[in-house]
């Protein structure tokens, strides 16, 4: 297991499917994006989604939408570290 599993796995238990998401131009890697199931991965069951950047951290939320957690992070990262992500 990666190290930014194991962090996002210490707030997530279940999280799975990672995701390296970039930013900016030229392109570059801000963190990943990843799948929380729900129990039992029901048909019926709402899709959850959170992010870890490449500093290891993550958050408590969810999000219903794998895109909606990447543009947080996306976010997060651009008032952090100041700098322009299109």
């Amino acid at each position: 297991m990666l190290r930014h599993e194991e962090k996002a796995r210490e707030v997530h238990p279940r999280a799975k499917d990672f995701r390296l998401e970039f930013a900016g131009f030229p392109k570059k890697p801000v963190g990943w994006s990843f799948f929380i199931p729900e129990d039992g991965e029901d048909v019926c069951s709402v899709n959850s989604y959170s992010w870890v950047n490449l500093d290891e951290e993550v958050p408590d939320d969810i999000y219903t939408f794998r895109q909606e957690a990447a543009e947080t992070l996306k976010a997060h990262q651009k008032l952090k570290h100041n700098f322009s992500m299109n």
